[in-house]
């Protein structure tokens, strides 16, 4: 939210979200923050159209949340990340 900058809200209806789909959705959210804030202009860069990921997939907030829950999966399993 723009009146809480360095606050990252989370809906409680994620809260039944496996820990994976919560890193995901925290490192998406923390994405929007560092853009917000990196280059000292305020301005939004790496955003996307609306709330759903239809059409979203490859903006930098959902790409990189789902490198941060491939990287989480991987770290808790014995799985490689070539097979997630």
């Amino acid at each position: 939210s723009p009146s809480l900058p360095f606050v990252i809200l989370y809906h409680s209806k994620f809260h039944g979200r496996s820990v994976a789909q919560k890193v995901n959705t925290l490192v998406h959210e923390f994405v929007h923050v560092v853009d917000r804030f990196s280059d000292g202009d305020a301005s939004w860069n790496y955003t996307h159209n609306g709330q759903s990921p239809g059409g979203n997939e490859r903006s930098a907030p959902y790409r990189i949340g789902d490198i941060a829950e491939a990287f989480y999966l991987q770290a808790n399993s014995q799985v490689g990340l070539d097979q997630l």
